[in-house]
């Protein structure tokens, strides 16, 4: 059996806009968002999808995982997405991370310049 489509990656181009409380600013772009998630997915011990639902151009992701000998989180994704189906922007509204997780999405923001693309 296939692996189910990921509810935004596939779609992202070079405007999308990543917002979290974790970052200091959006990032935009792409490159810098799939790194940016990498980085976080990188510090869970395990990451388990629980619903995905689309209405009209926004949809809703949201998640169970837990930070690696941390806490279990509950996350939720807002994207909505523009009338070519591209990712317009996605939201990580109430996503808190222990100062640990927080500092390592902070040096991989870092690495990505001002967050704007080239």
């Amino acid at each position: 059996m296939a692996e189910p489509k990921h509810p935004f990656r596939d779609d992202l181009d070079d405007q999308s806009v990543l917002h979290s409380t974790v970052t200091r600013k959006p990032i935009v772009g792409r490159d810098r968002i799939l790194r940016t998630i990498q980085a976080a997915g990188a510090s869970y011990d395990h990451m388990r999808p629980t619903y995905h639902e689309a209405i009209g151009n926004r949809s809703f992701a949201e998640y169970d995982a837990r930070i690696a000998g941390g806490p279990e989180l509950h996350c939720v994704a807002a994207i909505t997405r523009k009338e070519s189906g591209a990712v317009e922007t996605i939201a990580f509204p109430r996503l808190k991370l222990p100062p640990m997780g927080s500092s390592h999405l902070a040096e991989q923001e870092g690495q990505e310049g001002e967050g704007k693309p080239p």
